[in-house]
């Protein structure tokens, strides 16, 4: 997806990346997409260790996304690593382990 649509993946994590940084903000609105963006966003939010929920019906149903004490950014984020060449991307995430212990 992140190759396929770099674009909109940099929008979700600049969606992201506000969530976090905007002080006494704990909550935002994503707008309506389909089943699979929104799959997308589930699983990008979780690299935040951001919360999720799905609201609405079909074609309008929406996600907001919800900051918790523990979010924070990813070390490498999606839009990076699909720029990256694999040795790269294998040593970034040896970095993120090595930080999250």
């Amino acid at each position: 997806v992140a190759r396929a649509s770099p674009r909109w993946v940099e929008e979700v994590e600049t969606a992201l990346a506000e969530l976090l940084v905007s002080a006494g903000t704990k909550r935002a609105s994503l707008p309506a997409m389909p089943q699979q963006q929104r799959a997308m966003v589930h699983e990008l939010a979780k690299h935040y260790n951001i919360a999720t929920h799905a609201y609405g019906q079909e074609p309008r149903r929406h996600i907001d996304i919800f900051r918790l004490p523990q979010s924070s950014m990813p070390l490498v984020r999606l839009s990076q690593a699909a720029r990256m060449a694999a040795d790269k991307i294998d040593t970034a995430l040896s970095q993120q382990a090595q930080h999250l212990q």
